[in-house]
């Protein structure tokens, strides 16, 4: 039991200092943009991406599009469904996926 709590604690420690510099920004999904030959998947919110834009997350990216060339299967998933049921999602975002911003981790409400 003592391993496992400490497991945990290890593993929240290093992702919590891998995303130190990251940004978070709500809103629905306006357009979803996937690429067949990569397996990019990208998306514009609603509201942009204002808090990403504010903390110069990507100096190549105008703030419009974020998203991620390897993507798991479950992010995929879970913004396709966000787009296809309106759902509100919080987008997690640090540093550049090309031109776009690039996505980390995503929550849907």
């Amino acid at each position: 039991m003592l391993r496992k709590l400490i497991s945990v604690l290890l593993v929240f420690g290093f992702s919590h200092a891998v995303f130190a510099g990251s940004t978070q920004d709500t809103g629905h999904v306006n357009m979803l943009y996937g690429d067949a030959t990569t397996g990019a998947i990208v998306i514009q919110l609603d509201g942009g991406f204002p808090n990403a834009v504010a903390a110069k997350q990507c100096a190549a990216a105008d703030g419009s599009w974020a998203g991620n060339i390897s993507a798991s299967n479950t992010v995929k998933a879970m913004l396709l469904t966000a787009k296809a049921t309106g759902a509100s999602l919080i987008v997690t975002t640090q540093g550049c996926e090309g031109a776009w911003l690039k996505i980390v981790d995503v929550y849907m409400k």
